[in-house]
Protein backbone atom coordinates (compact mmCIF):
# COMPACT_ATOMS: atom_id res chain seq x y z
CA UNK A 1 0.00 0.00 0.00
CA UNK A 2 1.23 3.52 -0.77
CA UNK A 3 1.08 6.50 1.27
CA UNK A 4 -0.16 9.00 -0.86
CA UNK A 5 -3.58 9.63 0.03
CA UNK A 6 -4.57 12.92 -1.28
CA UNK A 7 -3.64 15.92 1.44
CA UNK A 8 -6.35 17.94 2.28
CA UNK A 9 -6.77 21.11 0.19
CA UNK A 10 -7.74 24.01 2.86
CA UNK A 11 -9.23 27.29 1.67
CA UNK A 12 -6.80 29.15 1.83
CA UNK A 13 -3.45 29.98 0.31
CA UNK A 14 -1.03 29.08 3.00
CA UNK A 15 -3.05 25.53 3.44
CA UNK A 16 -2.81 25.31 -0.78
CA UNK A 17 0.78 25.75 -0.21
CA UNK A 18 1.17 23.61 2.62
CA UNK A 19 -0.72 21.28 0.76
CA UNK A 20 1.39 21.48 -2.35
CA UNK A 21 4.50 21.16 0.11
CA UNK A 22 3.84 18.27 1.25
CA UNK A 23 2.30 16.35 -2.50
CA UNK A 24 6.21 17.18 -3.34
CA UNK A 25 7.91 16.15 -0.21
CA UNK A 26 5.76 12.87 -0.15
CA UNK A 27 6.60 12.66 -3.96
CA UNK A 28 10.30 13.24 -3.43
CA UNK A 29 10.26 10.02 -0.73
CA UNK A 30 8.58 7.89 -2.65
CA UNK A 31 10.71 9.03 -6.10
CA UNK A 32 13.78 7.95 -3.87
CA UNK A 33 12.34 4.97 -2.49
CA UNK A 34 11.87 3.29 -5.50
CA UNK A 35 8.15 4.01 -6.19
CA UNK A 36 8.25 5.94 -9.10
CA UNK A 37 4.16 4.92 -9.32
CA UNK A 38 3.75 6.64 -6.10
CA UNK A 39 5.41 9.68 -7.45
CA UNK A 40 3.55 10.21 -10.75
CA UNK A 41 0.52 10.44 -8.96
CA UNK A 42 1.57 12.73 -6.15
CA UNK A 43 3.05 15.00 -8.73
CA UNK A 44 -0.04 14.53 -10.42
CA UNK A 45 -1.99 15.79 -7.42
CA UNK A 46 0.22 19.07 -6.88
CA UNK A 47 -0.37 19.98 -11.28
CA UNK A 48 -4.32 19.42 -10.25
CA UNK A 49 -3.90 22.24 -7.93
CA UNK A 50 -1.33 24.25 -9.08
CA UNK A 51 -0.59 23.73 -12.91
CA UNK A 52 2.31 25.53 -13.38
CA UNK A 53 4.56 23.85 -10.43
CA UNK A 54 7.75 23.27 -11.63
CA UNK A 55 9.04 21.35 -9.20
CA UNK A 56 5.86 18.91 -9.90
CA UNK A 57 7.17 18.96 -13.17
CA UNK A 58 10.91 18.20 -12.95
CA UNK A 59 9.76 15.42 -10.63
CA UNK A 60 7.45 14.04 -13.64
CA UNK A 61 10.42 14.67 -15.92
CA UNK A 62 13.03 12.77 -13.87
CA UNK A 63 15.24 9.79 -15.26
CA UNK A 64 14.26 6.23 -14.53
CA UNK A 65 17.56 5.97 -13.34
CA UNK A 66 18.64 4.95 -9.52
CA UNK A 67 19.77 8.30 -7.80
CA UNK A 68 18.39 11.04 -5.16
CA UNK A 69 16.26 14.02 -5.20
CA UNK A 70 16.03 16.41 -2.87
CA UNK A 71 14.14 19.44 -2.56
CA UNK A 72 15.83 22.50 -0.45
CA UNK A 73 14.50 25.71 0.17
CA UNK A 74 17.08 28.61 0.14
CA UNK A 75 16.08 31.74 1.99
CA UNK A 76 18.45 34.72 1.85
CA UNK A 77 17.90 38.20 3.40
CA UNK A 78 20.08 40.94 3.50
CA UNK A 79 20.03 43.87 6.09
CA UNK A 80 20.53 47.21 5.48
CA UNK A 81 21.16 50.19 7.57
CA UNK A 82 18.38 52.33 6.21
CA UNK A 83 19.01 55.72 7.95
CA UNK A 84 15.34 56.25 8.75
CA UNK A 85 14.99 57.76 12.06
CA UNK A 86 14.04 55.46 15.35
CA UNK A 87 10.32 57.47 15.17
CA UNK A 88 9.56 56.37 11.71
CA UNK A 89 10.61 52.65 12.46
CA UNK A 90 8.79 52.88 16.06
CA UNK A 91 5.59 54.21 13.71
CA UNK A 92 5.85 51.17 11.11
CA UNK A 93 6.69 48.31 13.83
CA UNK A 94 3.49 49.47 15.55
CA UNK A 95 1.30 49.33 12.46
CA UNK A 96 -1.16 45.85 12.59
CA UNK A 97 0.27 45.09 8.89
CA UNK A 98 3.92 44.50 10.02
CA UNK A 99 3.39 42.31 12.83
CA UNK A 100 1.44 40.25 10.47
CA UNK A 101 4.18 40.27 7.45
CA UNK A 102 6.73 39.59 9.99
CA UNK A 103 4.97 37.02 11.52
CA UNK A 104 4.02 34.81 8.39
CA UNK A 105 7.90 35.38 7.31
CA UNK A 106 8.92 34.26 10.88
CA UNK A 107 6.42 31.26 10.63
CA UNK A 108 7.35 30.29 7.19
CA UNK A 109 11.50 30.44 7.91
CA UNK A 110 10.62 28.07 11.66
CA UNK A 111 8.37 25.58 9.45
CA UNK A 112 11.00 25.14 6.81
CA UNK A 113 14.04 24.60 9.46
CA UNK A 114 11.94 21.96 11.16
CA UNK A 115 11.54 20.17 8.25
CA UNK A 116 14.96 20.63 7.46
CA UNK A 117 15.71 19.63 11.04
CA UNK A 118 13.46 16.33 10.42
CA UNK A 119 14.96 15.21 7.03
CA UNK A 120 18.20 15.04 8.54
CA UNK A 121 18.03 12.90 11.36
Amino acid sequence: MHDHEPAGRGDTADDRRASIDDLLDRAVYALNSGDREAATVLAGEVLAIDDTNTDAEDLLASPDETGEMRRLTLVFIDLVETGWSAERDSRIVADPAFGRITGRIWAALRDQSIRALEAAR
